[in-house]
């Protein structure tokens, strides 16, 4: 966090992320997971960032004991990669962990702030 992103931070946490939160939880209907949502270490980039080693690491906690009444888990962070962020990209995002019925339950979103 710079002063210079501060308030493009303040905006993604306070409008984008809750008002996206909303929207797909309303729009989908999923068999629920039974038990706590684990995430599996090997379809982990190093067996340790969802996605790329640039974005967010997985906290311990979600690959041993998981995280109860949760369907799906969204890990957001905002590094301007020069390897994936380009003048007119805003974010990027990409799916890391599968259910068995083929679905993602993890995923990462990269902001470029």
């Amino acid at each position: 966090r710079t002063g210079s992103n501060s308030a493009k931070i303040d905006f993604i946490k306070s409008e984008i992320l809750p008002r996206t939160a909303e929207f797909w939880s309303n729009a989908l209907s999923v068999v629920p997971i039974e038990g706590n949502l684990k995430i599996s270490s090997n379809e982990l980039h190093s067996r340790e960032f969802c996605g790329d080693h640039e974005f967010t690491p997985v906290p311990s906690s979600h690959i041993a004991s998981g995280v109860p009444d949760t369907d799906l888990i969204l890990y957001v962070s905002g590094t301007n990669s020069k390897r994936f962020c380009s003048r007119n990209t805003l974010t990027v995002a990409v799916a890391c962990n599968l259910h068995h019925f083929d679905r993602p339950i993890a995923g990462s979103i990269n902001f470029f702030v």
